[in-house]
């Protein structure tokens, strides 16, 4: 950790008396690069300062009251980051819920309406898709694209919430790889996370069970 108010003090003292970093090196019984070091990045051991303070002839409390004020402030430093990080990271996941939470309507509307409507007869559910009927044209080109548009709806909600809240690990011991993966969203990605998985098997068994429905109808009238 550097400290530039000790590295500055230090170097104000040593100019003072006008002396070479080697020989303030000399006089504290420590190395050049050690003296060096000291003054360009305000780092060095205890027993260092205290030989630095007593060739000097300063009491070293000067000395180690920056180093502890230092301290202190990127104490401060990166409690702060961490509670930025922390907010930021809330902020994210209560996005990417919001984002899936809007993707997935248009799936999640198909669905319900083939299966309350089509399939269970429920006539007084409403369809909103039915306006797709009016026109040949819309109805062919929603069948063209719905399977894509659908699928890339639920694929898109699904790895907004999961894949950016991974936390993957790896590490080596013995030459072996180990590795671990633990998810950190809140409940409310993981709940965008189940629906779309809910939704790609529902829509995916719905036309299979509508083609395969459709079909047998063909052969039995045939």
């Amino acid at each position: 950790m550097s400290n530039n108010r000790l590295a500055r003090m230090v170097r104000s003292l040593r100019k003072q008396r006008s002396w070479s970093q080697s020989h303030l090196a000399k006089a504290a019984g420590v190395s050049t690069r050690t003296i060096q070091r000291l003054e360009r990045r305000g780092t060095c051991s205890q027993e260092t300062l205290l030989s630095v303070a007593a060739a000097f002839d300063v009491d070293v409390k000067e000395f180690t009251d920056l180093k502890t004020e230092s301290r202190v402030s990127q104490e401060q430093s990166d409690s702060s980051s961490e509670d930025w990080l922390n907010v930021d990271k809330h902020r994210l996941q209560n996005v990417m819920t919001a984002v899936g939470a809007f993707l997935l309507i248009l799936p999640v509307s198909f669905l319900s309406v083939g299966i309350f409507k089509y399939t269970m007869q429920i006539e007084w559910y409403p369809d909103p898709f039915k306006w797709l009927q009016g026109s040949d044209m819309l109805f062919a080109l929603w069948n063209t694209i719905s399977p894509a548009l659908l699928l890339g709806c639920l694929a898109l909600a699904f790895a907004l919430n999961l894949v950016p809240f991974l936390d993957l690990n790896f590490r080596f011991s013995t030459k072996t790889l180990f590795s671990s993966i633990q998810y950190v969203g809140n409940r409310w990605n993981m709940t965008i996370v189940a629906i779309s998985l809910l939704v790609i098997g529902g829509i995916t068994t719905y036309v299979i069970t509508e083609n395969i429905a459709e079909h047998a109808i063909q052969l039995y009238f045939r």
